[in-house]
């Protein structure tokens, strides 16, 4: 068994160089953005989205973090399913921090009428999702946490009304496409799902995040730490000599920065943060025992 896994990740690990090589070719780089340009994010499932949102309220009101009313999301992936349920739910703002990407306005109505449907039936949490490391423990549907705007046809047509304008009203949907240069936002609440583990240098865009929470407001961020196909085993992309790790990343933006768990808490704790909670997805598949998710929860305190 352990050579046949041994073979299997030579074979993987060839196919991710060869990958790499392309991306310096002109041709194979275009017809591979174009592949990743019509590709569906996870953000643009209704149910998804619906079921981390639920849980991050859930998770928030757990560890007293509950005060929440304009919050960011870092990288949606041009889809703002996520960011529909928090206006559904009572929040005043919501605000996408992109470095790149567009919006589609059908798939985005389209998760608008989804997201209604599911609230209006007040669907319990699903837990199908196996990629979400953010857990909790209750699955019923939070009632108690939320305010149900989704009843208000008013509001949920003003929602529609921003998405049609192509987010150009900005009354309650922000979107902020390069975030990096924005003033100070006064956020209260910023999160991310699948985003740290992509970005170049983790510990620049922490800092400028911490510019945009106020003193007392928090961040959570939900990352994975595997291989992302690149190995058999579930974090051997950590084995690869750097020389290689160059070959395999290639061109491509927001590959895979391989940092890890602990690199992270280091990270927001040196720019004012205090890690209130912090939880890690271990692998037991039997290939190896290692961390291949994990989210955690920093509250922003005086320095």
């Amino acid at each position: 068994m352990i050579l046949k896994y041994h073979l299997e990740d030579k074979i993987l690990l060839f196919r991710a160089i060869i990958k790499g090589i392309l991306t310096y070719i002109p041709l194979f780089e275009r017809i591979r953005l174009i592949k990743k340009k019509n590709s569906k994010h996870s953000g643009s499932n209704a149910l998804f989205c619906y079921t981390i949102w639920l849980s991050i309220l859930i998770y928030l009101k757990k560890n007293n973090a509950n005060k929440i009313y304009r919050i960011g999301e870092l990288g949606t992936g041009g889809a703002i399913g996520i960011g529909i349920c928090a206006m559904l739910t009572g929040m005043n703002k919501y605000y996408v921090l992109d470095i790149e990407g567009s919006y589609n306005i059908e798939n985005n109505l389209k998760l608008l009428a989804d997201l209604v449907t599911l609230f209006k039936k007040e669907t319990p949490i699903i837990r199908k999702f196996k990629q979400l490391n953010l857990t909790v423990d209750n699955n019923a549907f939070p009632r108690n946490l939320i305010m149900p705007l989704y009843l208000d046809d008013d509001f949920v047509a003003e929602i529609k009304e921003e998405i049609l304008s192509g987010f150009k009203k900005k009354k309650k949907i922000i979107i902020l496409n390069p975030w990096m240069s924005s003033s100070n936002l006064n956020l209260d609440f910023i999160f991310s799902r699948a985003v740290m583990e992509h970005v170049d240098k983790p510990e620049i865009v922490y800092s400028g995040l911490t510019s945009h929470i106020i003193e007392n407001g928090f961040m959570l961020h939900d990352i994975e730490f595997h291989s992302h196909g690149i190995s058999k085993y579930p974090c051997g992309h950590q084995r690869i000599s750097n020389t290689i790790w160059k070959l395999i990343s290639g061109k491509r933006k927001y590959f895979l920065n391989r940092w890890k768990f602990d690199d992270h808490l280091k990270a927001i704790s040196e720019i004012g943060f205090e890690t209130i909670l912090a939880e890690k997805t271990i692998n037991n598949t039997g290939l190896e025992d290692c961390v291949v998710g994990g989210t955690f929860l920093a509250k922003k305190v005086a320095v």
